[in-house]
Order: structure tokens, then sequence, then C-alpha cells
């Protein structure tokens, strides 16, 4: 099943959603490749994290920009707007309030008035006047459900977008004629899933890293281990290919924020970094269906109740050890 965002749907019943709200999206019953992440931690990871509020990062809101320019810049300025700044001429003292309202000749006696007396006259008799508070409230309503980035924010996603489109020949081949931000919705080992893609090309789905280390392919798989990109790419390439009948590779778009230098990286069918992802899924589905099943003493603990043996990595073993 398959419906835009213009249809009247019923969201449980689709299957492939385009365009479909975020907060709707993450509202959603189904397991993410996060939530599994905290899984593969723990049940206790990922039950505190199911109850705590979270606050977006200024990497996560960057991230966010940027995709946003690259897949879907006539959406940007719906969506971003620039935080209120003080005009130099803004009044904020009650007496220079005062003195306005006295030289407009709004009120007969306005040192008579409290501020918020003060406030209340000039929003039912001279909605324009340069008062900073209310040029603000102003500024806030006409920028209602805007997401407020800096200057100096814009400009690097901007710089990192213009990196994005013209720094990789695979940006121009993969980039356009797909789909950005589609919500995909199937089950794995029984379980109900979702992913959402942040472009669905013919040939691949792409993910757009933005990345504080460099994006060689040596250092970006070390990254891709530690935050568990190879989960998210075998479940994404599990549940698209179920729902679509497309066994699509997998490919990163990594983006170096300091120098905007770009590098594709994929996984394909059937690979070995398939297979290590698609288990990683399959452990933390069995740890979820196991708790779901009734035993509550996963979530008891977030590390396990006992003692371990530290242990040097293995490769700085084989470093250190000649190995």
């Amino acid at each position: 099943m398959y419906a835009t965002k213009e249809e009247q749907i019923d969201w449980a019943g689709a299957k492939v959603i385009e365009s479909m709200p975020i907060d709707e999206y993450h509202a959603r019953p189904e397991l993410s490749s996060s939530q599994l992440k905290l899984i593969n931690k723990s049940i206790r990871h990922w039950r505190d994290d199911q109850e705590s509020l979270k606050e977006a990062t200024d990497c996560m809101c960057l991230g966010n920009l940027v995709h946003a320019l690259v897949l879907e810049p006539e959406e940007v300025k719906k969506r971003y707007a620039e935080p209120f700044m003080a005009p130099k001429n803004a009044l904020s003292k009650v007496d220079d309030i005062r003195a306005y309202i006295r030289d407009k000749e709004l009120h007969n006696h306005p040192s008579k008035l409290k501020k918020d007396e003060l406030l209340e006259l000039l929003k039912e008799q001279d909605q324009d006047a340069p008062v900073l508070c209310l040029m603000q409230e102003k500024y806030e309503r006409q920028h209602a459900g805007k997401e407020f980035v800096t200057p100096a924010m814009m400009e690097q996603a901007q710089f990192l977008a213009d990196s994005i489109r013209n720094g990789h020949l695979m940006s121009q081949r993969l980039l356009a004629g797909g789909k950005p931000e589609l919500s995909v919705f199937g089950e794995l080992e029984g379980v109900p899933v979702r992913v959402r893609a942040d472009y669905l090309h013919p040939t691949a789905i792409v993910d757009i890293k933005t990345c504080r280390d460099e994006v060689s392919v040596e250092r970006f798989s070390k990254v891709a281990v530690d935050m568990g990109y190879y989960l998210s790419a075998a479940l994404y390439m599990h549940v698209i290919a179920q729902q679509t009948g497309v066994q699509r590779p997998f490919a990163f778009c990594a983006i170096h924020k300091a120098t905007g230098y770009v590098a594709y990286h994929k996984i394909e069918w059937g690979s070995e970094a398939h297979s290590y992802g698609l288990q990683l899924c399959r452990n933390a589905l069995e740890r979820y269906k196991q708790w779901q099943a009734g035993d509550k003493s996963l979530e008891e603990f977030a590390y396990g109740a006992r003692i371990t043996d530290l242990q040097v990595p293995k490769y700085e073993l084989n470093k250190v050890m000649g190995k």
C-alpha cells in the first residue's frame, strides 16, 4: 500500500508513506533502528529512553538542516527561520514606553499605567509600536511552528549542502530521480519495525551523515560500528525490500563537517557488512521478544548484575603484542 501526504489515509494501513510528519512517525508503535540499538545495550536503556524527554543537540539540528537543504530545499523556508534580533530603536524601559504613548496621544495619563497595562493598550491601539517584547511576540507568531537557527548555522549547513551536491559524482546520480523522507513499515522476526529513508533512489537507499571525523572508508567503518550504522542499514534494506519488492544496496553519503569533503560508502545485499548488521537486528529483536514474553529482569540493570573481566580490545592487543 502506498500513500502521499495529500491523501486522507489510515496511518496504520499504509506501508510506504511520503512526507509523513516526523512527529507522527516517531509516535508510531513499531520499533525503529535507534530503539534496536538501545535494546542491544539493554532493555533498561530502551525503556528509560522511552520515558525521557529528548532535546535536540546542535549536531542534530545541523544534520537535519543539511538534509532539508539537500533533499527538500523548497521546504527550508517553511521549516526554518532566524531567531528574533532586537532592532536598535526597540523600546524596553517602562519610561520610554510611556513617552511613546504620550507622544502618540494614545492615553491621557500613561504614567498611571503599569507595564502590562501599557502593553495591552498598545496591542489594542498600535500593534506596530517599536516595543521590544511586542515586536518579538509578533515575529514569533509570524514564524509559529518553525525551528529557529542562527545565521552561522545556516551558513555552515549551506556550505555542507553545496559540498554534497557538487563535491562528488555520486550525488548527481543518487540524489536525483528518487523520493526524500520516505517512511516504510514492515516486520522482522515477527516484530513490527519502521524506517525513514533520507532518500530512496530506484537503485539505492541513500543516507546522509554529517560527520565530525574524517570520512575515509577506514575511519568511517569504525565510526559505523560505534554508532550502529550497520544495524540501521540492514534494517532499512530489509524493510524497504519487503514493501517495495526491490533489494537495494544502502549508500552512506558521508560529509566531513570541517572541510566539506564527501565520500560515499555502500553495503550490498549478502555482503559481510549486511550480514553483520542483520545479526545485530536479530539479537535486539530476540531480547525484545524475551522481555515481551514476561522476562522483566531484563529491565532491572543496564549492564547486568555481575562483575565482568575487563579486556583489551583485540585491535589494540594485536598492535602492542604483535599478534
